[in-house]
């Protein structure tokens, strides 16, 4: 009888993780290193998702915990231009559909205008913390395009949020006996640090000369990441301040 029932689970869970679609990070940059955390990520992915889980349109009121985000304190002086608008829907379809090899992120997502900018971080502050995956691909579209204030402001505030302890309530630890052994469940969980993290670098790699008032800015972010709570996030901010002033330590 029982080893009937287990026959039973493991096709109900392969079934299911076949179900999953491709992996969630694509946004990691490409070749080896990629490839890296792509291996790591799934690693993790496959324990996680092959539990229920909360619906993404529920209320985040109902997830049992308030989010700490940034305070949705913009406002548009005029309507957000039809591009804008195209572009959130869009960015909704390919959430929807959990394609995040969808070559449109890499095309009609690549540039966005201060107008789609707002509404994508509107997108972000909606969605419940505990949607790491789409949280974690608003950032990467997002800090792809770094260029006013604003879009340093948010990276900050990504890196400013609670840590969010687990994937059915950011606000209550998993049961240790349900990720005992798993070393890279913490990746899933910070995911959207991460990929700021990343952003981050990538701007400073790109940008050989940073002026002052930014290279400020920058710095407060990440001395911010690198007193997290969470290792991962401590280690590479740490690392990207060094990045940022080379000649200072």
């Amino acid at each position: 009888m029982f080893k009937i029932l287990d026959k039973y689970k493991a096709s109900l869970c392969l079934i299911f993780i076949l179900s999953l679609g491709p992996s969630f990070h694509k946004q990691l940059k490409s070749g080896a290193e990629r490839a890296s955390h792509v291996a790591e990520v799934e690693t993790s992915n496959e324990k996680f998702q092959s539990r229920p889980k909360k619906s993404l349109s529920a209320p985040i009121s109902n997830l049992g915990v308030e989010p700490n985000i940034l305070k949705a304190d913009e406002e548009f002086e005029t309507q957000p231009s039809s591009l804008a608008i195209e572009q959130v829907k869009l960015l909704r379809e390919i959430l929807t559909s959990r394609n995040d090899n969808d070559h449109r992120l890499d095309s009609k997502l690549k540039v966005l205008s201060t107008d789609a900018k707002k509404l994508f971080r509107e997108e972000y502050r909606a969605s419940p913390p505990e949607s790491r995956n789409d949280r974690g691909t608003i950032v990467f579209l997002l800090g792809r395009n770094l260029s006013e204030n604003s879009d340093f402001k948010f990276l900050d505030g990504v890196l400013s949020e609670d840590l969010c302890m687990s994937l059915f309530n950011c606000g209550q630890a998993e049961n240790i006996n349900l990720i005992e052994g798993d070393t890279h469940s913490d990746l899933l969980l910070v995911y959207p640090q991460i990929v700021a993290l990343k952003s981050l670098d990538d701007f400073i790699s790109t940008h050989k000369k940073i002026e002052h008032e930014t290279k400020s800015v920058l710095l407060k972010t990440l001395e911010r990441a690198a007193s997290s709570n969470s290792d991962r996030v401590a280690r590479f901010g740490k690392s990207l301040i060094v990045k940022l002033n080379p000649k200072e330590i």
